[in-house]
């Protein structure tokens, strides 16, 4: 079945660059009809098909469904000030098990409410409204339920907790980061002083012996020291000539991608290109087509100062590089999100529209516009900091982060872990 074709036939039998004229809803729901039929056809999941078809431009990953259990806020028209109380089934193995644990919780939490005497009034999305006055209840309410349906983690049975102060790998630990270093001027009993006073560095050692699949680190303590952990322990993936940080924030007009936020000081034009290229694959991983501006105080050569041609290089090496990604530089920071202003300096820009993923010409640059926006304009919706280039997952956050972004990072880290799964499956598969 010609997915792409069928697509692209749907387009031209519509005519409008809305689809008003059949409707985008009705297109969609032929193609989808489509994309199930060839799945069926190959005997595969609905989602490695899709995967399939994106000819590898986004990473093929079982969808995680968010379910909304209970509901507050003016959106249920109740005193609670989060809106809504969702559940992510992290750890199923199939999609059809994921929306089963989700509607356990959701029985057992309706279970619960009446037994409580509870009103269970549906909200405008068809999660429980309990009229809960606070937050607090709210949350106990979801705890009870998820263990009611079973699903409640449990230390020794789901999840292993090591600890630093007491754990017999103790020393097969501190052998292990010496054998790393040994070159680098870290002797046994250093090695053991290391292991003894960093968690990041044991993490890193469990995510390198396979006894760990991820690493969140960063909480405490300084960027650069956990980055040297993780560097010197885990290491560059294969073809990857550098590590880099990317952060990502929801504007109320924007979802903008901005690196390199934390790694390198004064990125080389080499660099600043190997990053933009880790950055557009991340990018895609978020279901968004990468639209990249090399930022500068230049625009398209106004300027001949050194950092606005390393700028220009920079740009000129990733099109060569990734010709497939729309993509143009160096540009100011107004012409990157205005198509306007753009093509009021070059009207046959390389880039169409608004840029969502921003490459900033050295490492202050990147991580002040970062924040600035976070404070102004992200309301605290952000993602990241969001590590490039590691061999394994692994993303080094700070310690101003939230619960939400730990949460989300945390995310993050286990879609990264079913990619590199799904990528050895292929491999395999070849």
């Amino acid at each position: 079945l010609d997915q792409t074709g069928l697509d692209a036939l749907l387009r031209r039998l519509d005519g409008t660059p809305r689809l008003t004229r059949l409707g985008g809803n009705a297109i969609l729901a032929v193609s989808i009809a489509a994309a199930r039929a060839g799945a069926m056809a190959l005997d595969q999941p609905l989602w490695r098909r899709l995967g399939d078809l994106s000819g590898g431009a986004v990473p093929a990953s079982m969808p995680m469904p968010m379910v909304n259990i209970l509901s507050g806020g003016l959106h249920a028209s109740r005193g609670m000030d989060v809106q809504d109380f969702l559940v992510m089934p992290i750890g199923a193995s199939t999609y059809s098990e994921a929306l089963e644990w989700s509607l356990r919780v959701r029985a057992a939490a309706t279970v619960i409410c009446e037994q409580r005497s509870i009103t269970t009034l549906l909200a405008d999305e068809g999660g429980l409204s309990p009229g809960f006055e606070t937050s607090d209840h709210a949350l106990d309410l979801m705890v009870r339920a998820i263990e009611r349906a079973g699903l409640r983690l449990q230390a020794g049975r789901d999840f292993e907790i090591c600890d630093p102060e007491n754990d017999p790998r103790f020393r097969s630990y501190a052998e292990t980061y010496r054998g790393l270093m040994a070159r680098e001027g870290v002797t046994p009993d250093s090695a053991k002083a290391a292991v003894r006073r960093s968690n990041t560095l044991i993490g890193s050692l469990m995510v390198r012996r396979g006894e760990a699949d991820a690493l969140i680190c960063g909480l405490v303590g300084r960027f650069d020291a956990h980055l040297d952990h993780v560097s010197s322990v885990i290491g560059r993936k294969a073809g990857a000539r550098t590590l880099a940080a990317m952060n990502a924030l929801m504007l109320d007009q924007h979802t903008l991608f901005i690196a390199d936020t934390f790694v390198n000081e004064q990125p080389s034009a080499e660099e600043l290109a190997d990053i933009a290229l880790m950055a557009a694959a991340e990018v895609r991983r978020f279901g968004l087509p990468p639209k990249v501006a090399f930022l500068s105080h230049s625009i398209f050569g106004s300027s001949s100062r050194a950092s606005a041609q390393r700028m220009r290089a920079a740009h000129a090496l990733f099109r060569e590089r990734a010709p497939e990604i729309e993509s143009d530089g160096e540009m100011q920071g107004d012409a990157a999100l205005s198509e306007t202003v753009r093509r009021g300096y070059l009207p046959e820009t390389t880039l169409a529209g608004t840029a969502n993923l921003l490459l900033l010409p050295n490492l202050d640059a990147a991580n002040i516009l970062f924040n600035v926006l976070k404070m102004t304009g992200s309301n605290g919706l952000t993602v990241g900091p969001i590590l490039l280039g590691a061999a394994r997952p692994v993303h080094i956050l700070t310690p101003s982060a939230t619960v939400r972004r730990i949460v989300n990072m945390t995310a993050l880290a286990v879609a990264d872990v079913a990619a590199v799964a799904d990528e050895a499956g292929a491999r395999a598969a070849r």
